[in-house]
């Protein structure tokens, strides 16, 4: 019988579906370990993981990132050893006897961007880590910025962790609505759902939000109800507990040195609208839009990417998007010069020609309708 000494934090949703994914494990293949399990960071002192090492266990699972005494004692030792979604932490300094299962922040932020173009109706999107922006968190909202704009769409705002909920208010009130925030995990998506209550943003009409981590006593319990990505945990336990165990019956076994998990599903809850097959329809025009309505495109040209009537891709634009294919083509060429008046000093009469405009009276027309000024004063006041 094989001894093996099971780290992991087991006071959250997550841990505790990776200890049913190892158990599931040794259930279907009849494997009769003996777990000895640590399961808080409490537990998990000096003299506790020394004397279960000492006592001879046979191989490791660790799942306890924030427990930087287990991680100091596992990463010298050389007992056969997964570790969970850890794998920038201190372990991963050890290069023999360790395997690595962790998650796949690129296909969550895909998941959460694809969830939000589901629905379609997304002027703006944010993105915000936990708050002690962890390596997992950064990484999702890189994927998540990198996503949006192979499809075209506009760049997210990025609000750090630590920013003051004042802050956060100014933020979310200055950007289009409707605005689709994706935050790092559960915890922070709470924290955005207090956020837009105390600044009367309505959810979802107004901002919709997406959590990571399906954790049902965060998502169930609040008022709307928190939409989420789970994600396959169970099975991240399932398949360490499978590399562990090959490792252990042979020495010359060589695992993979990191295997990836994924999304299960997306749940979509009260804080996110619903799938909408005219909304998918809309974020193919607004994609078109943001890539070439600087090169002189017409509302006609618009609608034959879309291969659809006219009638039907205006009635659907304006409900969704609360404005006209026209007036999204003309915001888009204005976004672009106020953009390239700050970053150039082209003559302003090129730049309105350069960006979609057939004509600079217009163009120039339609600039201080929108910001206050003309387009010099725009660039002497903030160049």
């Amino acid at each position: 019988m094989k001894t093996v000494l099971v780290i992991m934090n087991m006071a959250v949703p997550a841990g505790m579906q990776r200890f049913a994914g190892i158990t599931r494990f040794l259930a279907k293949h009849h494997h009769p370990w003996e777990l000895i399990p640590v399961r808080t960071c409490y537990d998990c002192t000096e003299a506790v993981v020394a004397t279960a090492l000492a006592s001879g266990v046979d191989g490791i699972v660790f799942a306890m990132e924030e427990s930087l005494v287990a991680e100091g004692i596992i990463s010298q030792c050389d007992i056969p050893t997964v570790v969970l979604d850890s794998a920038r932490s201190a372990v991963a300094r050890r290069r023999k006897n360790i395997a690595f299962v962790s998650n796949d922040n690129a296909a969550v932020a895909r998941a959460a961007a694809d969830s939000f173009l589901s629905q379609g109706v997304y002027r703006s999107y944010v993105f915000t880590p936990d708050r002690a922006e962890c390596w997992w968190a950064l990484d999702r909202g890189k994927a998540f910025r990198a996503y949006l704009r192979e499809k075209g769409l506009p760049e997210p705002a990025v609000v750090p962790g630590g920013t003051p909920d004042a802050q956060f208010i100014e933020i979310l009130s200055s950007l289009p609505k409707p605005c689709a925030v994706f935050a790092a995990n559960d915890d922070r998506a709470l924290e955005v759902l207090h956020i837009c209550r105390r600044a009367d943003l309505e959810i979802p009409s107004e901002v919709a939000i997406l959590g990571v981590d399906d954790d049902e006593v965060v998502c169930l319990n609040t008022s709307p109800t928190l939409s989420s990505i789970a994600l396959e945990f169970e099975e991240a336990g399932y398949r360490g507990a499978e590399i562990l165990d090959a490792m252990m019956r042979s020495a010359a076994h060589k695992p993979r040195r990191e295997t990836l998990f994924g999304v299960r599903k997306v749940v979509q809850r009260e804080t996110t609208m619903p799938f909408s097959s005219a909304g998918k329809m809309v974020q193919k025009a607004v994609a078109y839009i943001n890539a070439f309505a600087t090169e002189g495109i017409t509302v006609s040209d618009v609608v034959r990417h879309l291969k659809v009537s006219r009638s039907l891709a205006d009635r659907y634009f304006r409900r969704l998007q609360k404005t006209s294919i026209n007036n999204a083509i003309t915001e888009r060429r204005l976004e672009e010069i106020a953009k390239r008046l700050l970053a150039t000093d082209e003559p302003v009469e090129r730049l309105a020609l350069d960006c979609g405009f057939g004509s600079i009276a217009n163009s120039k027309e339609c600039f201080r309708r929108k910001y206050g000024c003309s387009m010099r004063e725009f660039r002497k006041k903030n160049k």
